[in-house]
């Protein structure tokens, strides 16, 4: 919906960036960061490797190679989507910042990895637990803080 409001200068977008620049400078900034951290590649990749080698040990090697190929599609998704949008990120006159690179990385890392570890758990809470806090962490920290490079 935002990104529709976005390309098209819809009713949405100034409700949204007015929101973007309060949510901006409130906050509990170092839980933010730590959950934008959460997104990075570097964080992400591995925690999604980790559960794609145990998949792969386990014989379940068909989800193992989906996993892969849907995080590789992230980057080749992400970024010509931000160059279409070219959304100023909030509180910076730079575009870039939309869609955030860090909440999709969170999703599809922590949510394949949750993916593939649900059957070898034998508590469904831990799967939503690893799931979700992917997720949201990424998401809230996005949308808490501002980073201090494109996400």
């Amino acid at each position: 919906m935002i990104t529709w409001q976005v390309l098209a200068d819809g009713p949405l977008l100034d409700p949204d960036e007015r929101l973007g620049l309060e949510l901006a400078t409130r906050g509990p900034g170092g839980l933010a960061d730590l959950f934008a951290d959460l997104g990075n590649m570097q964080v992400a990749v591995p925690v999604l490797a980790c559960a794609v080698l145990f998949a792969w040990f386990r014989r379940a090697r068909r989800a193992a190679v989906y996993a892969v190929l849907t995080m590789a599609a992230v980057p080749a998704l992400v970024v010509p989507l931000k160059l279409w949008t070219d959304r100023q990120g909030p509180l910076t006159e730079a575009t870039g910042y939309y869609p955030s690179g860090h909440t999709t990385t969170a999703m599809v890392a922590y949510g394949a990895a949750a993916l593939l570890l649900a059957p070898y758990l034998r508590r469904s809470w831990m799967t939503r637990g690893a799931g979700g806090g992917g997720v949201g962490g990424g998401a809230g920290g996005a949308v808490v803080h501002v980073c201090p490079f494109p996400c």
